[in-house]
């Protein structure tokens, strides 16, 4: 199950993205795709231990931006600053690579595209759903959370959280959302009933 986590990340659709590699801990500076706009950090590390990751601007306070047990397997959001560079401190001990990527690669679910599947963490955009339902299926035993995200990417109400295998249906929110997890889920937003698992 982690190898095919593991596997999964790193085949993230990212052709155009400038990899950083390193191994345990690292204090980070690298350059937005557009300086002043959101990105995203794709961030994956077979480490079995604690990960910590912490972003800044300029010379303000380290803020938290990910702390769970690895592997870790991610996309998560980088807010909009009015900087040209992140600032990024990882907490680690094993290999990890990372890149910052533009806010294009956000995947988005529209009435068109009603239903995403994914593994691991991930930043989506939800535009205006076909149903007034969400349904959501996280497909592995450890824990998970949706928490919706402001226009700008910052992390506003958590939506639901749990662990192990759910099938949960909630009100179907528009915007920005981060799935944290490190299993595979699927994300319906077509006629709100509970998928079944995502294909292999």
């Amino acid at each position: 199950m982690l190898a095919e986590g593991w596997s999964a990340l790193t085949r993230l659709h990212t052709p155009n993205a400038e990899w950083n590699h390193g191994e345990g801990d690292a204090v980070l500076r690298l350059p937005r795709p557009e300086p002043g706009t959101m990105a995203v950090l794709a961030l994956t590390s077979p480490a079995l231990g604690l990960v910590r990751v912490r972003t800044r601007g300029g010379r303000g306070p380290w803020a938290r931006l990910y702390e769970a047990g690895g592997p870790v397997c991610a996309r998560l959001p980088l807010p909009a600053r009015e900087e040209d560079s992140v600032q990024l401190e990882l907490r680690l001990e094993g290999a990890w690579r990372l890149a910052v990527l533009g806010a294009h690669v956000i995947r988005r679910l529209t009435p068109e595209a009603p239903r995403l599947n994914g593994w691991g963490g991930d930043v989506l955009a939800l535009e205006t759903p076909a149903s007034e339902r969400l349904a959501f299926h996280h497909t592995g035993p450890g824990p998970y959370q949706l928490r919706r995200l402001t226009p700008t990417l910052r992390p506003a109400e958590v939506l639901a959280e749990g662990m192990g295998e759910a099938r949960l249906t909630l009100p179907a929110p528009t915007g920005f959302l981060q799935i944290q997890t490190r299993s595979g889920w699927t994300l319906d937003g077509g006629e709100g009933t509970v998928p079944g698992p995502p294909p292999r």
